[in-house]
């Protein structure tokens, strides 16, 4: 497998969070990198090789289209792809996708919108220029300046990029109530810019950002530590980070078929929480 990671320019900070390149050579089923998709992000995927296909809870599995924008994902999923497979990711922050597309993120169907469909011929240019260049030489490169050129046309981000940064400093611990109250707007406004910028209801964006935040706290805590770790995270009881879990990532088994040092601790916390709570989630 040929794996990279790259940072952005610092001129698309903070639209843009990473690049991906992934190519595996394998025929036929391959396993997507472990978590190479997060949980409340976005991206935009460049296929040159081979086929991406998404199965999330309790939906139909769907084809990604060769050039696409993916997410938000709200919930458990599964990744399927099929060697040999070369793809380009682009990981996006919560509204570096209206940044950048323009579109109404509430549009969305199924988790994907198809590039090559937009009005904006930028998307397919530059699906080309990938296909054609030398990878992944010539991907920083390429991706900084198809990128820039999408963000000059400066879509309004109608305060809610203001927002959604309020809320990952508050780690997802805000009410409607106070975000109304601090950047004065009605409650029912706040909503509708929300879903337009974003695509995600601001109380669930809220909770995602609460749980990622708890999970990455479980992971540089003992397990007997669990409990100031999700306290100090804002939930009040175990039980519903419980449900956020099963809501989020399904089962454990799932989330954590690539078991690693850094998760181990984790999923034997979320394991033992599965056992105490099972009466109460059910």
């Amino acid at each position: 497998m040929n794996f990279h990671i790259y940072r952005p320019a610092a001129s698309l900070n903070p639209f843009v969070k990473h690049y991906y390149y992934w190519q595996e050579s394998v025929s036929g089923a391959v396993q997507v990198p472990q978590h190479l998709f997060a949980l409340g992000d976005q991206y935009l995927i460049f296929i040159q090789e081979g086929s991406l296909s998404c199965t999330p809870a309790g939906h139909a599995t769907f084809v990604l289209p060769q050039a696409c924008i993916l997410g938000h994902f709200t919930g458990a999923h599964q990744l399927h792809a099929n060697g040999p497979v070369k793809l380009v990711a682009v990981q996006l922050n919560a509204y570096g996708s209206r940044k950048l597309l323009g579109l109404n993120m509430g549009t969305l169907t199924n988790y994907c919108r198809d590039l090559t469909k937009l009005d904006n011929n930028i998307w397919c240019q530059l699906q080309e220029q990938l296909a054609s260049l030398p990878m992944p030489q010539y991907l920083y490169e390429c991706l900084n300046t198809g990128l820039g050129k999408a963000m000059e046309q400066q879509h309004a981000l109608k305060q809610v990029d203001q927002m959604a940064d309020y809320m990952i400093r508050e780690n997802g611990n805000v009410s409607m109530g106070k975000l109304a109250e601090l950047f004065q707007q009605s409650r029912h406004t706040l909503e509708r810019r929300f879903m337009e910028v974003i695509g995600l209801p601001p109380m669930l964006y809220a909770r995602i950002l609460r749980f990622k935040h708890a999970m990455k706290a479980l992971q540089q805590m003992e397990r007997t530590q669990w409990q100031t770790a999700l306290e100090r995270s804002g939930y009040a009881d175990a039980a519903t980070f419980v449900r956020d879990f099963l809501s989020f990532n399904g089962q454990p088994g799932h989330y954590f078929t690539h078991e690693t040092e850094s998760t181990a601790p984790v999923k034997n916390i979320v394991n033992m929480l599965m056992e105490q709570q099972q009466v109460a989630v059910a």
